[in-house]
């Protein structure tokens, strides 16, 4: 990850004194978006019973919803998992290396989210929808992984 990235991402994720190395599993920018989208989907059900197992849910009837990006995030929607870092994402093209479309084309995407439980998260369907590709913000990253890890910190008691 060039330092352009790093910067990126240190604000988004490290709170005062954090380095990126502790968030370093939620990175995988070696392999393809193809490869990793094929593994998720080939362990799709064995993540899903991790994560509930991690975040105390006994069923999909008791989950709660994690990320609550969306004005419509209702549990009912259906639970699925989101990547709290996207496989991949053009963002960071257009952003930090100010790169424009041409010919109509979209900007070319980077692969960056890796399948690891830490980068994983349940959610509803209508904010898993929502969020499609995109990196969130500072404020909302750190709410997603605050969340995500008081979760899982009540469970491993």
């Amino acid at each position: 990850m060039d330092k352009k990235y790093r910067k990126y991402f240190r604000d988004r994720l490290c709170k005062d004194g954090e380095t990126l190395k502790q968030y370093r599993k939620l990175f995988d920018a070696k392999r393809t978006p193809e490869e990793k989208r094929k593994e998720f989907r080939k362990n799709y059900k064995r993540l899903l019973e991790e994560l509930m197992r991690l975040e105390g849910f006994k069923s999909e009837n008791n989950c709660k919803c994690l990320l609550q990006y969306s004005p419509e995030c209702d549990i009912n929607s259906g639970i699925t998992i989101d990547h709290i870092i996207p496989l991949s994402s053009n963002k960071i093209n257009k952003e930090v290396r100010h790169i424009k479309a041409k010919n109509g084309k979209k900007v070319e995407t980077e692969s960056l989210g890796s399948n690891d439980l830490s980068n994983l998260i349940i959610c509803c369907k209508n904010c898993n929808f929502a969020k499609k590709h995109i990196i969130l913000d500072a404020k909302e990253m750190k709410n997603v992984l605050k969340r995500k890890n008081r979760v899982e910190k009540r469970n491993s008691k």
